[in-house]
């Protein structure tokens, strides 16, 4: 797990992971911050507690960071994993706003039906990210949400 909080903000020690699912927008101390996506690709991973088919993702980004470029790869096992969405764009999504109104970002990404236990999105290496200001080499993450498939 890649995602790390920008702790002078952070009010909590749970970790960036509860942050990002824990179906809150709150500004900083819902949100987790990368580290730096020029050095090394940045990921957050989430372990489901079981496989089940994969209808969608919703995925909010702070607004002032996002991702220009990003993928969504899926596991049964947490070690073999399927790209089922790549070069994904966080600016394409709709505009939201955090719990306090702070601009973010909601993108959403369909799964294709994939059964896995495990999601993993991915910033790679060096890509282009939207931020508010130039020396900022990290995005951020709101929320994380991913739905089954409904029985019909």
């Amino acid at each position: 797990f890649r995602f790390f909080p920008e702790t002078k903000y952070i009010q909590t020690n749970g970790g960036s992971l509860p942050r990002v699912t824990d179906g809150k927008l709150d500004y900083f101390r819902g949100m987790a911050t990368s580290g730096n996506v020029d050095a090394e690709s940045q990921f957050v991973q989430i372990d489901l507690g079981g496989g089940f088919p994969m209808e969608r993702a919703l995925v909010y980004w702070r607004a002032l960071a996002y991702p220009k470029s990003y993928e969504i790869s899926v596991s049964a096992d947490g070690q073999k994993w399927i790209k089922i969405a790549d070069k994904l764009d966080a600016k394409t999504g709709s505009p939201a706003r955090s719990e306090e109104g702070d601009p973010i970002i909601l993108k959403e990404t369909l799964l294709k039906g994939y059964n896995a236990r495990h999601f993993r999105l991915t910033v790679p290496k060096g890509a282009k990210r939207e931020s508010k200001h130039r020396e900022w080499n990290f995005v951020q993450i709101m929320e994380v949400k991913i739905y089954p498939v409904l029985p019909r």
